[in-house]
């Protein structure tokens, strides 16, 4: 089932997987938002997506480790807009990690979409030792690719065989 929807200076603090999921062609847009986790546990994405669009401006991801997660027929749109509040405030994107948890600021499927006409920081991006960590990383998830990473890199069980070695 599809939905629009807009969340205007909300929060969401600690979660399990995802503070906000938009899945099954929901449109949503999110204005002066806080998702964050101080909690230390792994494994967190700040916005999961998968087959939506999300409109995005002025919020904060911290200390979660891909801050937005976007599966294939996603569209993720980063500008500023007044849908449903005016023109104020800080309009940055920001993916931050002060805590050093960050694997990816933006991580995308084969068909999904990241478009930028605002400003996106992504803050203390990736790990030290690199591999398949960025501040936004483009996947491709095909059997035909074989791609060989390091063990576990599974970080959330996914349909299909991803083609590793």
């Amino acid at each position: 089932m599809s939905a629009s929807i807009g969340m205007f200076r909300e929060g969401g603090m600690d979660p399990g997987y995802t503070p906000l999921g938009i899945y099954d062609s929901s449109d949503v847009h999110v204005e002066h938002c806080l998702f964050e986790d101080s909690s230390g546990a792994p494994w967190h994405v700040g916005i999961d997506l998968d087959a939506s669009h999300l409109t995005i401006y002025g919020t904060v991801i911290r200390n979660i480790q891909v801050g937005m997660n976007a599966r294939a027929n996603s569209v993720i749109d980063v500008q500023a807009f007044d849908t449903y509040s005016p023109f104020g405030g800080p309009s940055d994107v920001t993916v931050d990690s002060p805590a050093g948890s960050n694997f990816d600021g933006e991580s995308l499927d084969s068909g999904a979409s990241l478009n930028v006409s605002a400003k996106l920081l992504n803050n203390q991006p990736g790990q030290s030792w690199g591999g398949t960590t960025a501040g936004v990383l483009g996947l491709k998830w095909f059997d035909s690719e074989r791609v060989k990473h390091k063990p576990g890199h599974h970080r959330k069980p996914r349909a299909g065989n991803c083609g590793c070695q």
